[in-house]
């Protein structure tokens, strides 16, 4: 139910064309970028050319699409020129909520002997206002680190090689 409310806060995102602010503002800009040349053409650049005179756009890429945006990009290439950049942003963002909640409630669970706990925990990481605004510098290097402790943990509790391996490839 706590995935459930998080939709409900992510619903009035998904029919309003409303673009963020802050730093999410400037990850949906060079977000939308790299989303309209791979709708176009077919490719992701790999210069960016209105940024100090031209720069390699590596960096930028990296910290802009999320694995869900990534994944997302495939759907807005087969919906061609339809495909509406803002809303696939929404989605990827709610589904990288729902992994940041997963980690956290996973987490909680492993940690704490009370559901309740787990359940404030999990409500008091998600009820958050920075994460949405904030998507550039705190949510995007914080969100799978919940996950990633999670297999850690259970890992090295469990002296579990495949729990220490699915942490580690969820870090990168």
């Amino acid at each position: 139910w706590i995935a459930a409310a998080l939709g409900g806060l992510y619903l009035p995102c998904f029919f309003a064309q409303r673009l963020p602010g802050h730093d999410t503002l400037q990850t949906t800009q060079v977000g939308y970028f790299f989303f309209n040349d791979w709708v176009q053409s077919g490719s992701i650049p790999l210069w960016f050319p209105h940024l100090s005179w031209g720069a390699v756009s590596n960096w930028y890429l990296a910290i802009t699409f999320s694995p869900s945006m990534s994944l997302l990009l495939h759907f807005a290439r087969w919906m061609g020129d339809g495909s509406d950049f803002l809303r696939l942003f929404h989605i990827a963002m709610y589904l990288d909520e729902l992994m940041l909640l997963t980690g956290t409630w996973l987490l909680a669970r492993l940690l704490y002997q009370h559901r309740l706990s787990a359940v404030f925990v999990s409500i008091s990481m998600i009820g958050s206002v920075i994460w949405y605004s904030q998507i550039w510098f705190n949510f995007r290097f914080f969100y799978s680190l919940p996950l990633v402790l999670y297999f850690t943990v259970r890992g090295l509790r469990q002296r579990s090689f495949r729990h220490l391996l699915a942490g580690a490839l969820v870090a990168i």
